[in-house]
């Protein structure tokens, strides 16, 4: 789990790596790292907007506590 992060955010970091593609891109890449990470993980406005995934994970995550 990566420390630091609250739980959903652990969990989005964890999946990102282990889909392997963000540890492909190289100092100097880091448009393109942006650019994908843009596409795979948008960032969630202040009106509390979220993907469908991130709903579902926040669903999932209030039942456990």
């Amino acid at each position: 789990m990566v420390t630091g992060l609250p739980l959903p955010n652990s969990l989005k970091a964890e999946w990102l790596y282990s889909q392997g593609k963000g540890r492909s891109y190289r100092p100097g890449q880091h448009v393109q790292l942006v650019q994908y990470l843009a596409t795979v993980c948008p960032l969630v406005s202040t009106y509390g907007l979220q993907t469908e995934e991130d709903a579902k994970l926040e669903k999932i995550l209030s039942k456990q506590r």
